[in-house]
């Protein structure tokens, strides 16, 4: 299984890819894969959205953020590993149709649990905050 893994790894992160590691970990007989495997998958799902410009990032960028939304939803990864992360990808590409949602996912969450996301010490919530600063 670990060779199987590794070559995912290598995979272009596309449309089909992310569904096939959404299928294997979220489908009706889901698999329980390491959690290095899927933080490094979810790293390269992000990397991949710098990589690309235009259109193709547009939707690129829309796919992973569904795919981590989905992920964090059915609580497959754990969110207080993967807040800086994701925090990280929402402020860079929150101007994409899709992002927002996680980002207030995320900082929901953080907030519930005393998590400090760290983008602004004044009273406005980080959502107005961070669209504020890249809006």
């Amino acid at each position: 299984m670990a060779e199987y893994l590794e070559s995912l790894l290598t995979v272009p992160v596309s449309s089909n890819a992310l569904d096939v590691i959404h299928h294997l970990v979220a489908g009706p007989d889901p698999i329980r894969l390491p959690e290095e495997f899927l933080h490094m998958y979810i790293s390269n799902s992000i990397r991949s959205c710098d990589l690309l410009e235009g259109p193709w990032q547009d939707k690129q960028v829309r796919l992973v953020a569904k795919f981590i939304q989905s992920l964090l939803e059915k609580r497959i990864i754990p969110r207080t590993e993967y807040f800086i992360e994701i925090q990280s990808f929402c402020i860079g590409f929150l101007r994409f149709r899709g992002v927002a949602a996680l980002f207030r996912l995320v900082s929901g969450e953080a907030q519930r649990i005393g998590y400090e996301l760290g983008i602004d010490s004044s009273d406005e919530p980080p959502l107005a905050t961070a669209a504020a600063r890249f809006g």
